[in-house]
């Protein structure tokens, strides 16, 4: 088996599909609001992506209630098979929800930002605090990451952390981009200033949060390699390729951490320009970001405590 072979489940299908949805209405609802001028929650755009997550950890619990409560019952000789088909139902749905709402998020930030760049509003003009900001806090990201990669992986674990260490930092560093552009220009009048200040947290925030849930799907991956490896390895091999695959799920998930502060830091000073310029509306969008994103951690959390669990049960039946 490859690394990306799992038996997928139905609740793995419905949360790829879902998040093949969530990618146009990641794209055309922050086009819509921004050019429209519309005073509502950007991220009502990252719905589908949000419920993409919960149909992953609902996959991820089936697919381990199902395992832990065929163990008590279940001859000897099936359990191990039993409790392997757990994990590969859960993986298959989390890593299908991760990747998916990911990338989702990370469009709705390349869609973003065009409208906040360009439908400013009236007397719209030039910020050089908000540009001049963006673009220290980018650089100081870049060197803030390139640190962290010395500290936290180094040369060896660059070259361990595999696809995710030659893919994520370039994704950071277009994800940057769109927020130094969405921070170029601002509009006179206070009440578009806020509507601005909302967009251009929500184009950071869907930054940040898809990067480390790419992490975590690059994180999957590398659980996958350990359990392919503890379920159908040759006992010679076991311990050498489940070493390797928890070894390569560590390292990707560094590398998403290292990569955040480009993006962090460049919207941190991008909101220079309209620091204390949102209302009541600006603090309703917030909220329902703040919402969508603690049901993805939630998510995210019970489903990796879940797999874990039932990973260590495979570990003691072999």
């Amino acid at each position: 088996m490859s690394p990306l072979d799992f038996d997928s489940g139905p609740a793995g299908l419905v949360a790829l599909l879902l998040g093949v949805l969530s990618l146009p209405f990641a794209l055309f609802t922050p086009l819509a609001i921004g050019f429209m001028k519309w005073r509502v929650p950007a991220s009502l755009g990252w719905l589908p992506a949000t419920l993409c997550m919960l149909v992953g950890m609902l996959g991820a619990v089936f697919g381990t209630s199902g395992a832990l409560g065929a163990l008590g019952s279940a001859p000897p000789d099936l359990r191990q098979t039993l409790v392997a088909r757990g994990i590969a139902e859960s993986l298959s749905a989390m890593t299908s929800a991760t990747a998916m709402t990911g990338l989702a998020l990370l469009v709705f930030a390349g869609a973003a930002w065009l409208p906040t760049a360009i439908a400013t509003g009236p007397g719209s003009s030039f910020s050089s605090r908000s540009s001049a900001g963006a673009f220290l806090g980018a650089m100081a990201g870049f060197v803030t990451s390139l640190i962290a990669f010395f500290v936290l992986l180094g040369l060896d674990g660059f070259r361990e952390a595999g696809v995710s260490a030659y893919l994520l930092p370039p994704v950071a560093m277009l994800g940057t981009l769109f927020i130094v552009l969405s921070s170029l220009r601002e509009s006179d009048e206070r009440e578009h200033q806020g509507r601005i200040a909302g967009a251009r947290m929500a184009v950071l925030t869907a930054n940040v949060v898809g990067l480390l849930l790419l992490g975590e799907f690059f994180r999957y991956v590398g659980i996958n390699q350990a359990f392919q490896a503890v379920a159908y390895a040759s006992p010679e091999m076991k311990a050498q390729l489940m070493a390797a695959g928890i070894e390569y799920a560590g390292y990707a998930l560094r590398v998403a951490v290292c990569v955040i502060p480009m993006p962090l830091l460049a919207g941190f000073g991008g909101q220079i320009g309209v620091l204390g310029r949102a209302d009541s509306r600006e603090f309703l969008g917030a909220a329902v970001a703040g919402v969508q994103i603690m049901l993805m951690f939630a998510a995210l959390g019970i489903a990796n405590g879940r797999i874990l669990r039932l990973f260590d049960l495979l570990l003691k039946a072999s």
